[in-house]
């Protein structure tokens, strides 16, 4: 895992155009329903997921949503191309709608001509950093092979490309997205490793409700120099309400990197002996604990 000390939370984000954008960057795209009910379901959920970005603490012009007539083939090739991220950079790559698979090839259904797990994949080869690619359609589970990559966190809705019926994946990304409930460690910060667990536990639970046979089952493949938990998706509760001071965006970046140290000594306590893991984690834990008094001491200054 790698750490990083710069806030995760102050991210740039993708635009169409012929401006290349630098730092870390995101893209939503909503593609066809084919119906109007699918399509609005779709818009929706991606607008919801614009609407999570934005509480992240991003500005109105760094977030790109791409959906109806403007999801084409040319503007998301035009979009990944634009992206010049540094190594150290996150690109997010959220595509919601539905898909095809042919037994060899996948497609992500868009006006025009669809794009396949191939185009997708040969155009992100050329941006340096870590990126996550949530790939909500149906039959998605058909692109994994061609998706993965060791900088690469990717999720698909289904786990096979024979998983052909709607899925309702998305659904519940999008909503978990806002939800305090995705938040497992109660940082108010809604990691992609966060969201997956809860969309995966309500997609499950959604097919048990309704007396239905599953016919989807995601797959979630992290690279081996990926750290899911440095992805962040969205801000709840007190950080999304807020307007964050760079002390308090400096504090919140610094409590990440110290999450990611309590998790790799979860990994290495086969390592340690008791005492030894038991003394780390008292420091970390005091530590982290000393940083969030900072950060609502920052945050509480800010709105008065």
């Amino acid at each position: 895992m790698k750490l990083r000390s710069k806030s995760i939370g102050l991210i740039s984000l993708l635009f169409v155009s012929s401006q290349a954008w630098t730092a870390d960057q995101l893209l939503i795209v909503g593609g066809l329903g084919g119906d109007p009910d699918f399509q609005l379901a779709f818009d929706e959920q991606a607008d919801e997921i614009y609407q999570s970005a934005l509480n992240l603490g991003l500005r109105e012009d760094q977030v790109r949503l791409l959906n109806g007539l403007d999801a084409t083939k040319e503007n998301i090739l035009a979009a990944i191309a634009s992206i010049r991220a540094d190594s150290d950079d996150f690109v997010q790559l959220h595509l919601i709608g539905h898909g095809s698979f042919d037994g060899n090839n996948y497609k992500f259904n868009i006006p025009g001509p669809d794009i396949t797990a191939q185009e997708l994949s040969e155009a992100l080869n050329n941006v340096r950093g870590d990126q996550l690619i949530a790939l909500m359609t149906s039959a998605s589970g058909g692109a994994m092979d061609i998706l993965k990559a060791d900088n690469r966190l990717v999720i698909t809705a289904t786990r096979t490309g024979l998983q052909k019926n709607a899925s309702v994946f998305s659904r519940y990304w999008a909503e978990g997205a806002k939800l305090s409930t995705a938040d497992l460690n109660k940082n108010e910060i809604i990691s992609a490793a966060e969201l997956y667990a809860y969309t995966s536990e309500r997609v499950t639970s959604y097919y048990e409700s309704e007396g239905l046979i599953a016919s989807e089952a995601s797959l979630y493949e992290v690279g081996e120099s990926v750290d899911p938990d440095l992805f962040n998706i969205s801000r709840i509760g007190q950080l999304a309400s807020s307007t964050l001071s760079p002390e308090a965006e400096a504090l919140i970046a610094e409590r990440a990197n110290v999450e990611v140290r309590l998790s790799e000594l979860s990994g290495r306590r086969q390592e340690l002996t008791e005492d030894q893991y038991f003394a780390e984690l008292q420091d970390l834990m005091l530590e982290l604990g000393l940083l969030q008094q900072r950060i609502d001491r920052e945050i509480e200054a800010g709105s008065e």
